[in-house]
């Protein structure tokens, strides 16, 4: 599944443009190739899967975001937590736990699978 493409589809009305145009900034601001995104229903949590690490985003308000990089050999575990048609995508790193809440199901699952994979090729 293109999980860039699916998450733009379930975007809140009037929010898919926003969304996408998002998208494409993290994407500019890294020289890594860009393999999946999960995003909360109400888009305030991002997970961005780069080649070579994770990118998270949280957006606290119009100037305050929470930022964090995360390489692929700092993630000790992802787990996907079902509830209903929405998942809880958690990531344990040495030094943090990152949840991402209300990512619908399909996606959640297929992004929580990218970064194991890709945490196992690092």
């Amino acid at each position: 599944m293109n999980t860039i493409e699916a998450t733009v589809k379930m975007a809140p009305m009037f929010k898919g443009k926003i969304w996408r145009k998002q998208i494409e900034f993290i994407v500019s601001k890294s020289d890594d190739e860009l393999k999946g995104v999960a995003f909360s229903k109400d888009g305030k949590q991002q997970l961005y899967v780069f080649e070579k690490q994770v990118y998270f985003n949280e957006i606290n308000g119009v100037f305050s975001n929470n930022e964090k990089v995360i390489p692929f050999n700092n993630i000790s575990s992802v787990e996907c937590n079902s509830k209903g048609l929405y998942s809880d995508i958690v990531i344990t790193t040495s030094g943090a736990l990152i949840k991402v809440e209300n990512v619908p199901v399909s996606i959640a699952k297929d992004v929580s699978a990218m970064i194991s994979d890709l945490k196992i090729n690092a």
